[in-house]
């Protein structure tokens, strides 16, 4: 379970000193500090589950949530968040490892969002799609042709091809407008053009 000092400082006020008290679970292992004012008594329980709880809104995204499709070749050892408005991105030290948050725009970001619960935490995590977006939105490089993207995508970003077919490319369609970069208008050019006549796949 997941407390806030505040909840904690409640929970043993009767005690003559919650703090020490607070201390102590933590040196006997019974509590775990997971970052200023957060605590669990799980050390099992993952970055992932914790990560709303730690900085929020947010949810799992980018590419901690492409490797578990297997978009990306890499493993996500690190979790990835997307929140928005914050300007720059944070990072978080947990005894699990790094939880980085990055900004997306917030127009899109309740799109393609789950809600999950798993033996009482509750966290938010991107849908493949959305999470492709995301990711994409973080890369500098703006290409400068549907060739170049192309290029960009499969060989440079390294997105698995086959994988990709498999994306819900109505979502993406639906949702690419909102990210406001140039490289989205390669990708609903190129999704329109290409992928979708090669799939046979109506656009609605």
């Amino acid at each position: 379970m997941i407390y806030t000092t505040q909840m904690l400082m409640n929970k043993y006020k009767n005690y003559t000193n919650p703090k020490s008290k607070i201390k102590r679970l933590c040196d006997e292992g019974k509590l775990i500090h997971v970052t200023h004012g957060l605590y669990e008594d799980d050390s099992s329980t993952s970055n992932v589950m914790v990560s709303s709880y730690i900085y929020g809104p947010s949810y799992v995204s980018f590419s901690y949530v492409l490797s578990l499709y297997s978009l990306i070749p890499e493993f996500g050892l690190n979790v990835t968040c997307a929140t928005f408005g914050k300007n720059k991105s944070k990072y978080y030290q947990t005894h699990k490892g790094l939880i980085v948050y990055r900004d997306i725009p917030k127009k899109v970001f309740p799109y393609g969002v789950e809600r999950k619960c798993i033996d009482g935490y509750v966290y938010y995590i991107a849908t493949k799609e959305k999470a492709f977006c995301d990711y994409l939105y973080t890369k500098p490089y703006n290409a400068i042709s549907i060739d170049d993207f192309k290029t960009y995508l499969f060989d440079d970003l390294r997105i698995d091809e086959d994988e990709f077919k498999l994306l819900d490319f109505n979502f993406i369609l639906k949702i690419a407008p909102l990210y406001k970069k140039k490289n989205f208008k390669f990708l609903v050019e190129y999704i329109k053009e290409e992928v979708l006549r090669w799939m046979n796949i109506i656009i609605f």
